[in-house]
């Protein structure tokens, strides 16, 4: 496995350069002008021209004025099971460089990790606890001048607008779902393709995105090719990120080659934390992903009134048995119901039905029904598995991706491993490697889904088999993809 970590001491600027283990891929590090920045080139060629680093905190701005006092480096390297993934058992290898930029007293660490299949940065903040402690900016680029078209969906907070093809003028113009962003807000990922050639595409997304920070959508600004991120703090008012110290931000990634090299990376997964012990002590053994019927398409015909009807959900329940399918979802509308007196006694009545035809029941809640933190999130889950659900379908994130959603996603998926529960989340963003910290996370929606076959587009979208393609090779690329199938 190549190593390698070269210094270069000029009169204006430290630099340091990091290769992936297979040697194609070059990171260059520098202060040039006490500016932090970075460049990254494959197979000898500039790929990402130099792009600007740094933060700005609520109490110094770590943009401009730093040096670069040291950069360690060392070789990563791990294997790991997925459940609900492209690849079951995964290996990687990378090389990871620590960088410590100083100014008037504060530091900054950028944590770069290289990959024969992409590079990844972040940013690192020790120090005792602090709670005052805001992201007020990230300074982050990813300039790609060889910009050539790309593919993405206007940033929306469910990221189900579909994708489509956008040139530089199109992307800067793009108008999103929240104003604060500016023009050129896009969802993560995106994909881009460089007039380098073939393997010079790169899908730009964000990775191992816990419970201290926000999403941030990628920005197409300014020059040819200049993208930027913006952190949603939170759903109105500021933009700002108040987390706590020691902070790791979220991966910024870009997935680097061929179309076929990025449509099965794992950079997602490999760049999120390990997994946790199941809570059971079961090893996971109870995470079983299947095919669900579902009674929501009830819905769009005359019979909606009755698509939670008792006998409606056990025809469901009878198809999904005689398609070899292992579950049923029990979609919204379940609480108004009633049979033998009582919701219980429908909600029970439902899953013993299922039982009894060896089908497990999923049960739909919308998430503003999860409240009071952690141990209202217990509760909640430890309801729906003494009724006998095997999972929950949660939907409905209208905060999108700010630091809150980002924490509320995983204290629930946490709540249910202790409740022996699977969790699919519907309405919300795209992954960033949790599942494989909780296997218990088995899907995601934010897609748009084939539903759009007879709403007749409902984000205006539409679908076809071109977007169908896309989705291998942008959506399904981050992370498992719950996506309706309709006839």
């Amino acid at each position: 496995m190549a190593l390698a970590l070269a210094t270069a001491a000029t009169a204006v600027a430290e630099e340091k350069t990091l290769q992936s283990p297979d040697g194609r891929m070059t990171v260059t590090v520098s202060d040039e002008g006490g500016k932090p920045a970075y460049s990254v080139s494959r197979g000898g060629v500039t790929f990402i021209e130099k792009s600007p680093l740094g933060v700005r905190l609520n109490f110094a701005d770590l943009t401009a004025g730093l040096t670069m006092k040291a950069c360690d480096v060392k070789a990563v390297s791990d294997e790991y099971d997925l459940m609900t993934t492209k690849q079951h058992h995964v290996v990687y290898e990378a090389n990871e460089a620590v960088c410590q930029f100083d100014k008037d007293g504060y530091r900054m660490d950028v944590i770069f990790r290289v990959y024969d299949d992409g590079v990844a940065y972040r940013y690192y903040f020790k120090g005792a606890t602090k709670t005052d402690f805001k992201i007020t900016k990230d300074a982050s680029e990813i300039n790609i001048p060889s910009f050539k078209r790309c593919w993405g969906q206007k940033w929306t907070y469910d990221y189900s607008q579909g994708y489509r093809e956008f040139s530089w003028s199109e992307a800067t113009a793009l108008e999103g779902n929240d104003s604060r962003l500016g023009n050129g807000a896009f969802a993560a990922p995106l994909l881009i393709e460089s007039s380098l050639g073939i393997g010079y595409y790169a899908l730009l997304t964000d990775a191992c995105v816990d419970r201290w920070f926000s999403r941030a959508p990628v920005r197409a600004t300014g020059d040819t090719g200049h993208f930027t991120f913006v952190p949603r703090g939170e759903k109105s008012n500021t933009l700002d990120v108040t987390t706590t110290r020691p902070l790791k931000t979220p991966w910024r990634c870009a997935i680097v080659g061929r179309l076929t090299q990025i449509a099965v990376s794992n950079l997602c997964e490999n760049l999120s934390d390990p997994t946790m012990t199941d809570p059971s002590g079961k090893n996971w053994e109870w995470v079983k992903p299947g095919f669900s019927s579902w009674d929501w398409g009830g819905q769009q015909s005359a019979d909606l009134k009755n698509r939670t009807d008792f006998e409606l959900a056990k025809q469901y329940i009878d198809f999904a048995a005689a398609m070899g399918w292992q579950y049923f979802t029990l979609d919204e509308g379940w609480r108004s119901c009633t049979y033998n007196g009582s919701m219980e006694n429908y909600v029970k009545g439902i899953i013993d039905y299922a039982r009894q035809k060896g089908i497990g029941v999923w049960l739909w809640n919308n998430q503003s029904g999860f409240s009071n933190g952690l141990s209202g999130y217990r509760q909640m889950l430890k309801q729906f598995h003494d009724w006998g659900a095997v999972g929950a379908k949660i939907d409905f994130f209208y905060d999108g991706d700010t630091r809150g959603v980002m924490e509320k996603q995983e204290l629930i998926v946490q709540a249910a491993a202790e409740n022996q529960m699977m969790v699919n989340f519907h309405g919300c963003p795209t992954p960033t490697g949790l599942t494989r910290k909780w296997p218990n996370l088995v899907a995601y929606e934010a897609v748009d889904g084939n539903e759009d076959y007879f709403t007749g587009g409902w984000n205006n979208t539409g679908t076809d088999p071109g977007y169908n393609g896309m989705l291998t090779l942008m959506r399904n690329v981050v992370g498992p993809m719950d996506y309706t199938i309709c006839e």
